[in-house]
């Protein structure tokens, strides 16, 4: 059962579809990561162990509500898809910056604080991903690097992502999106294991590395009433 309901959007007046089950597959990714990053393992368990996989959800989720909103809107506009997505992701993430580093002048030394200050930069232009690498940044060791800002790394493949898709989308169309998308899906996970031997911490921050992720999710949009249709004839028998 499709769990949503639709409201009136404020912004435009059109009507938008409220789905209940992405917002509890965001808020599942949410607790994932919280539990990895606060080692609450209580369970002694892989999964709870991985909670990474956390990120890897919120990019196929992306790849699937982007391609839902290019697709479905009538009269779509791309410059309006930007403009949205500045006033939904930068005053948060302008304040986040600001504040935290108000906080850490007042507990860090000038050296450490410097290093916080010098990824600022690349995080407003949405390139952090690419200065953590650069500065051999574990990412594992967020805590010992003292590192305020490297989770925005993924957040900085989201804009490379807002920022290419959307257009590609819209010159290519639906059908001719199938092919581009299952391409970019297969180089994108053929990279992975390239990447794994020959620069394995590229291959974490690299957008190559995690595109297939969000392609997943856009081709999960695109198939999905195939989808449905083969989850409904092979599960029929239970319902």
């Amino acid at each position: 059962m499709k769990m949503s309901i639709k409201f009136k959007n404020s912004i435009d007046g059109n009507n938008v579809i409220f789905r209940h089950d992405i917002e509890i597959l965001r808020g599942f990714s949410v607790l994932l990561v919280l539990l990895y990053h606060f080692d609450f393992n209580i369970f002694k368990s892989n999964f709870t162990d991985s909670g990474y996989i956390g990120v890897d959800i919120f990019f196929i989720i992306s790849g699937y509500v982007i391609t839902k909103i290019i697709f479905e809107k009538k009269n779509y506009n791309i410059i309006n898809f930007y403009v949205k997505r500045i006033k939904r992701l930068i005053p948060v993430l302008l304040f986040v910056l600001t504040s935290s580093i108000i906080i850490a002048y007042f507990i860090f030394e000038n050296f450490i604080l410097k290093k916080n200050l010098d990824s600022i930069y690349s995080i407003i232009l949405g390139l952090s991903n690419y200065f953590f690498w650069l500065t051999s940044t574990i990412y594992q060791f967020a805590e010992k690097n003292n590192m305020l800002f490297l989770h925005t790394w993924s957040l900085a493949i989201e804009f490379q992502f807002y920022l290419l898709f959307p257009v590609a989308l819209i010159i290519l169309g639906k059908e001719f999106s199938k092919i581009f998308l299952i391409l970019i899906f297969i180089l994108s996970y053929i990279s992975i294991f390239y990447f794994y031997e020959k620069n394995n911490m590229f291959n974490f921050y690299s957008p190559s590395s995690r595109i297939f992720e969000i392609t997943a999710g856009c081709l999960a949009y695109i198939f999905q009433k195939k989808i449905k249709k083969n989850i409904n004839e092979k599960f029929e028998i239970y319902f």
